[in-house]
């Protein structure tokens, strides 16, 4: 079963060709394999195919947080996202004075999908397979943000417990997504700031899609 994702990405291709140097700059880490532009289909990747296939990508962010959404794609429902994921924060803000801080939080981007963890302890906090995000998105503003949004269970959970192989878990994600369809999946936005990653991420996730799927 192929799965397709939409992204939008405000940066053009010389910005991008300026600033791919995610993993060997620091600001994105890579594992099991050096990191490398690879041109796919007319675009300019920014990792070798193996470094997505057989390991992973690492960027550290802070972590706005999340909110349920009524579409799984649009820019707009992603703007509207972020608007009241600032207003919570500021309401937050109001409350708790200089205390409340955003969080820092690790994206791990494969193939196999999408993780976001704790930095120091390594622990899970979220996680998902490939098929589960349905749109991908950087908007740049007072702030620069990424985000994307996935389909969550009512109960809050994030995708379907351990990561798995997008390969070879096409049956069985299908199956549990057609066993879930009576539990009346949503759609969650997660929102991250990042003044220098956001669109290395979004073209990382869009690249590990055109590897698992292609």
């Amino acid at each position: 079963m192929a799965s397709t994702l939409m992204f939008w990405n405000k940066q053009n291709s010389n910005n991008s060709n300026n600033n791919n140097n995610g993993s060997s700059n620091g600001n994105g880490n890579s594992h099991n394999g050096s990191d490398a532009k690879n041109t796919k289909n007319g675009r300019n990747w920014l990792h070798a195919p193996d470094v997505l296939v057989n390991g992973h990508v690492a960027y550290l962010v802070k972590f706005l947080g999340s909110t349920p959404v009524e579409q799984a794609k649009g820019i707009e429902v992603v703007k509207e996202a972020i608007r009241r994921l600032q207003f919570t924060q500021q309401m937050k803000k109001a409350e708790g004075g200089s205390n409340v801080k955003t969080k820092k939080v690790e994206i791990t981007v494969s193939v196999d999908g999408v993780a976001i963890q704790e930095p120091r302890t390594q622990t899970i906090l979220h996680q998902f397979p490939l098929h589960k995000i349905s749109y991908c998105a950087d908007e740049k503003g007072v702030k620069k943000f990424f985000s994307f949004i996935a389909k969550t269970s009512p109960a809050g959970g994030s995708g379907n417990g351990s990561l798995s192989a997008a390969s070879d878990d096409t049956h069985s994600s299908h199956s549990r997504d057609l066993e879930q369809d009576g539990q009346q999946q949503q759609h969650e936005c997660f929102v991250f700031v990042s003044s220098k990653l956001a669109s290395d991420i979004t073209l990382t996730i869009g690249q590990a899609f055109d590897l698992a799927y292609r």
